[in-house]
């Protein structure tokens, strides 16, 4: 009768004890762990590409402008962000910098610092120029980190600072796509291909 109760309760232990961020969503797996199914997504003059299954989030934790926009799939909990700067907002942060930094530079520094300030033992990337083949101007990184020191949960940030033309006025903008650290080594190629996409 024991043995009886201990079968009939593993298939529920299981149930309880399986972690969520270990799925391999079907979709993602399907194309080789490769985002697909494209749609376009604008922000205040940027145009980015993204699966169609990512949808409006409206609580913007991640952010630091909450005007932005904010998109996730609630299937792999990957998060993706566009935050506007206008031209004078990017030159009140530029005048924190020695002379001779640029306005995309400072941006980009800025917003590094902000984004491991708020993580426990962040551990920072090189700064590396986007690809020449994509339309805009700009740089990316990533940063890995913790929440806090009680999160046993390393999240990936890759993000980018990009400056565009919008209607003849100079415009700076920074790209997230946020991950659990399992999900982000399948999205590095992802990301850039992404950025070559921006317009």
């Amino acid at each position: 009768m024991k043995l009886f109760h201990i079968c009939m309760a593993l298939p529920l232990i299981a149930l309880l004890t399986a972690c969520p961020g270990k799925k391999d969503p079907q979709s993602f797996m399907e194309n080789n762990y490769d985002f697909s199914g494209f749609r376009k997504f604008y922000h205040k003059g940027l145009t980015v590409q993204l699966p169609a299954y990512f949808i409006q989030e409206y609580s913007k934790t991640h952010m630091h402008k909450q005007d932005g926009l904010s998109l996730f799939d609630p299937e792999t909990s990957i998060y993706f962000s566009i935050e506007a700067y206008t031209e004078d907002e990017a030159t009140d942060i530029q005048f924190a910098f020695e002379e001779g930094t640029t306005p995309l530079e400072a941006l980009n520094t800025h917003y590094a610092d902000l984004r491991a300030n708020s993580l426990d033992n962040p551990k920072i990337s090189i700064t590396q120029d986007i690809p020449k083949k994509s339309q805009l101007k700009g740089f990316y990184q990533v940063i890995k980190g913790s929440r806090n020191s009680y999160d046993y949960v390393k999240m990936v940030y890759l993000f980018a600072t990009v400056e565009k033309k919008v209607k003849g006025e100079k415009k700076y903008f920074v790209v997230n796509l946020i991950a659990q650290e399992d999900f982000s080594k399948y999205l590095v190629d992802d990301f850039r291909r992404l950025l070559l996409a921006l317009k």
